[in-house]
Formats: C-alpha cells, structure tokens, sequence
C-alpha cells in the first residue's frame, strides 16, 4: 500500500512539472510576434522610401512644407530607434542574468542527481528502504509501533521532497531555457528593426539636407532673378516716361485721338485665369523674401489668347529685359503692360478696341510658368495702381 502511495506521490509531481505552463513565456511569445508585425511593416515601409524620397526631391514647389514633415519623421524615428535601442540594452542584460541563474541550477541539478537516483532506485527495488513488516520485527513492544510509525512517515515525506525539490529545479530549469530562448528570438528581431530604422533615418536625413541645398541655391537663384526684375523696373519706368513724352512731341500740332475715358473697374480682364501673384510689397512663402509687384501676376495655359483691356494704341510690341515679349498701350490716361508673351500680335502705332487679341500667354523673360504679367499706370507720372481696381 506505501509502495503505491509513494509512486503515485511520484506521478502528482511530474503531473505538475508537465502541465504547468508559464506566464513568462507566453507573454514573450506574444511581444515576439508583434515586433515581427512591426518588423514586416518597416520592411514594406522600406520598399516606398527610396520612390518617395525621389519624387520629393524633384517636387520643387512644396521644398520647405516637405522639410518641415521631414523634420517631424525623422524626431519620430529617433524616438523610436532609441526605444529599440533601450530594449535591446534591457534584454542582452536579462539575458546575462538568466544565463547565470541557468547556470547555477545546472550545478545544483548535478549534485542533487545522485541522491534522486538512489530515492528512486530503493523506493522501486525496496520500497523506499524500510517495510512495514521490518518494523514490526525490530520493535520489541507495541507501544512503540506508533513511534516508529511516525518516524518511518518522517522518513519517506523527506525523500518525497527531495524528489520533488529535483523535479522543481529541473523544470524551472527548462522554464528559464525556453524564456532565454526567447529573449534571443526578439533580441535577434529588435535588433533588424533597428538597422531598418537607422537605414530610413540616415536617408531622410541625407534627403532633408539635400532639400536644404536645393532650397538655398533656388533661393540665390530667387534673389538673382528679382534684383533683375527691379532693374528691369526701374528700365521700364524710363522707358515709358521716353514713350510718353516722344508721343507728347507727335501729337503736337495733330488732332487728338479718339479714345473713350477708361473709368475703374471697367476695364476687360487681358486673360482668362487666375492671379497667382498679387499687387505690390509681396514676401515669397518659400524664401521669405520681400519684393514690389507693380501689378498682377494672372497664370494661363501657354498659348492663350491676351486681350486689350480699353480701346488704345500700341506704343510698344518686343522683347523687353525681364520682361520677356511685351506690349505696351497708351488709352489716354493710362497705359496697360502685358508681359512673358509668347506671341505678340500688334505692330507699334497700331490701333485696338478693347477685347481685341493682341498676344498670347507665355513663359518668356524671368518667369517659372507660363503667365501674363498686366500692369495698370496712370498719368503722366506713369504711377503704377492695383490693376484690380481697374479691370471688371
């Protein structure tokens, strides 16, 4: 019957070293399989990056929007590398320490292996050593059976637990082996996120700093073209002041000419567009550099019509620097500018109706995009006004 009870003793404990699963494990399993989710996702990420990276260098209208969402990518992804970077810190030092406790156990395992081999050899040879017959032999009185009884309890109760304390250190043994296993499976995982992570992070660092150089040679290239358009400014102003004052000296002496008083806001718009650049001190949202418009900026698709906008007469038609192709016309009180042509119409002298074509839109002179410049001066001054104010 001892026999019995100590083997099935015996089964209980294995029982519990088979079926009992741990916590541990399972919640590194689970972080195992979300960071090769994560890992997957930087790898597809990956793949993008380079195309992306590309199409932003040659987007040159929206460089320093760009810059800014870079910038907010790249904090992102230091944060993130030096999380990676922290946990993997944290694991190799875990790691260290299980190996040691591994260790340990391993020693102690192997000095308490004799002894459960001898508690196993006498309990299936001897059944445990001592039986109950033995006992009855050796105890002279009856009084004492219950004495020895007890001590023979005492006895077989030590060697269960050494058995068990065996068994214990065996599977927590086994326990911290699958853990560190696992420590170097993620280990092994955070550690390839991290790479993919410095990768990505030192090309968009690389394509942040060449935006930069883009940007700041755009913009000396920016500066270069407005301090030409302020000489071809100031050229336009003398010009126009010779112009009128030659036209003062024909008509001397000559019949006036027929022209009907332009009023504000009834002019003809030149162009069917929108105004892309706005009348007077204007600041560039690229470079945040100031400039004067001396009138409005109207974006056209290349090749459509220009109109006059009053009835007039052309005292100028050709290419002008800055400018472009230019057509100048006197109405009497005002004169009206179209600039960037990409075909002038009119001869010099000629006369036009208002709505009458006269040119067509281009990219001529200092312009990035097909666009007529109009400009609105008025008396003999040739004081330049918001062209708005004039047109319908």
């Amino acid at each position: 019957m001892r026999k019995i009870t100590f083997s099935l003793l015996i089964f209980l404990v294995l029982l519990l070293f088979f079926f009992n699963l741990p916590g541990g494990a399972q919640d590194l399993e689970k972080e195992i399989s979300e960071q090769q989710a994560k890992l997957e996702k930087l790898r597809s990420e990956q793949l993008k990056l380079d195309r992306e990276l590309d199409k932003l260098l040659k987007d040159e209208k929206n460089l320093v929007k760009e810059i800014a969402n870079l910038d907010k990518q790249i904090e992102n992804l230091e944060k993130n590398a030096a999380q990676s970077r922290a946990k993997i810190l944290q694991l190799e030092a875990e790691r260290a320490k299980l190996q040691k406790e591994i260790e340990v156990l391993s020693r102690k395992i192997e000095e308490d292996k004799g002894k459960v081999k001898d508690i196993l050899v006498r309990a299936y040879k001897y059944n445990g050593g001592v039986s109950f017959w033995e006992l009855l032999m050796t105890t002279s009185h009856p009084a004492q059976w219950e004495e020895q009884w007890f001590l023979l309890r005492k006895y077989y109760k030590s060697q269960a637990d050494n058995l068990e304390r065996y068994l214990g250190e065996k599977e927590t043994k086994e326990k911290k082996e699958e853990e560190l296993a696992q420590m170097i499976r993620l280990e092994l995982v955070l550690k390839e996120q991290a790479l993919l992570e410095n990768e990505k992070l030192a090309k968009l660092k690389d394509t942040r700093e060449k935006m930069r150089q883009k940007i700041a040679s755009d913009k000396k290239q920016f500066e270069r073209t407005k301090n030409e358009l302020v000489k071809a400014q100031k050229e336009m102003e003398s010009l126009i002041a010779k112009l009128q004052e030659d036209l003062k000296k024909k008509r001397e002496g000559q019949p006036p000419i027929s022209i009907t008083p332009v009023k504000q806001g009834r002019l003809f718009w030149p162009v069917q567009g929108t105004v892309v650049e706005g009348f007077g001190e204007r600041k560039d949202p690229r470079y945040g550099i100031s400039f004067y418009n001396p009138g409005i900026d109207i974006g056209a698709e290349k090749g459509s019509p220009v109109f006059a906008a009053h009835d007039g007469v052309v005292i100028l038609a050709q290419t002008l620097r800055g400018y472009g192709k230019t057509i100048l016309l006197d109405h009497g009180d005002i004169i009206t500018m179209y600039a960037h042509l990409s075909e002038i119409k009119v001869e010099g002298g000629q006369k036009v109706k208002g709505g009458e074509v006269i040119g067509a839109v281009g990219d001529t002179g200092l312009v990035e995009r097909p666009l007529l410049h109009f400009e609105v001066r008025v008396g003999s001054s040739a004081r330049e006004e918001d062209p708005l104010k004039w047109l319908r």
